[in-house]
């Protein structure tokens, strides 16, 4: 008995650790006015759920307009 209780309260953090979404996934609505052009340069992450293979990362990306304007 004692050792199931002592695997639930290791085991909970675990289960908890995750965030939860019932359902389909939700379609965000697309912005209005939305200036491609301004898109575009240096993006860096602000906040974000917690990832293990992230930590002490800075996340940043990089959007150029290429010549047949697609976005790299």
């Amino acid at each position: 008995m004692k050792s199931a209780l002592v695997l639930v309260v290791l085991i909970f953090p675990v289960i908890w650790a995750q965030v939860p979404h019932w359902g389909p996934c939700p379609e965000p609505e697309v912005q209005s006015a939305f200036v491609l052009k301004q898109f575009m340069g240096r993006w860096f992450e602000i906040a974000k759920l917690p990832a293990q293979f992230e930590k002490g990362r800075c996340i940043e990306t990089n959007f150029t307009l290429t010549t047949d304007s697609s976005i790299r």
